[in-house]
């Protein structure tokens, strides 16, 4: 059972909103664009090390990208430590069953500035 905080209950917020594509509700849930030691945030870390896709424009057009290629997200479980998080959920549709553990930090503000996905995780293939 997720026990609910303020943090899980942003977090389980943002999955509802994301699976019904409404990214203005998405968006609000991350920091607004700042500048911290010579880095932007908010930031997306992806799961491929491509580099993370930083600024708030930018991650709700990457999740919007998700969404319009038919992925949905499951939450499982969110875990609050202090301005951290870590979920375990289940994405389907895109390239197929996806299971893994994200981390998000949170501002002062309670909003996201960081989100770390799939820093553990596992892709499942067809039948397995």
């Amino acid at each position: 059972m997720v026990e609910s905080s303020v943090q899980s209950t942003l977090i389980s917020d943002g999955y509802a909103a994301f699976n019904k594509g409404d990214f203005a509700t998405v968006r609000e849930l991350f920091c607004d664009d700042t500048e911290e030691n010579g880095e932007v945030f908010p930031l997306w870390e992806k799961m491929d090390h491509e580099g993370p896709i930083r600024g708030r424009t930018a991650i709700i057009d990457y999740l919007t990208g998700l969404r319009e290629d038919g992925v949905k997200a499951k939450l499982l479980a969110v875990a609050d430590h202090g301005h951290t998080a870590v979920t375990l959920d289940i994405s389907t549709g895109g390239e197929g069953p996806h299971a893994c553990a994200d981390e998000v930090e949170f501002d002062a503000s309670g909003r996201i500035k960081v989100f770390r996905h799939c820093v553990a995780g596992h892709k499942h293939q067809a039948g397995s």
